[in-house]
């Protein structure tokens, strides 16, 4: 008997006393379906479903819904800006020459007359 070959589509000779081989089976098409809205849904990481911001597990699966945690960044971007702004400031109010003109401050320049 011959059979064409799945993959390289050649003829190939199959001797009579064996079985034929199995059908190859074909992927089906997702079909198009209209989704509704999602709003204030997200999809599980684990399952793919949709379930409520507010959910602390997918009613699906019961997989745990992990977020993202940004308030410790926040603060710690807030304490790093206030330590610069406060060595900037100081470094203004260090300065030597701090409420004066700074070319006559390095150069030393006064007034000679009134």
């Amino acid at each position: 008997m011959l059979v064409n070959c799945p993959s390289c589509k050649e003829q190939i000779e199959i001797p009579h006393s064996t079985a034929p081989p199995p059908p190859v089976p074909v992927p089906a098409m997702p079909q198009a379906t209209a989704q509704a809205p999602r709003g204030r849904l997200i999809r599980c990481k684990d399952c793919g479903h949709d379930i409520s911001l507010r959910a602390a597990s997918c009613p699906a699966c019961g997989a745990v819904v992990k977020r993202a945690n940004y308030a410790g960044a926040v603060i710690v971007l807030g304490i790093i800006a206030f330590f610069a702004i406060a060595v900037i400031m100081g470094v203004k109010e260090n300065s030597p020459s701090a409420g004066q003109n700074p070319i006559k401050a390095r150069v030393g320049l006064t007034l000679l007359w009134p």
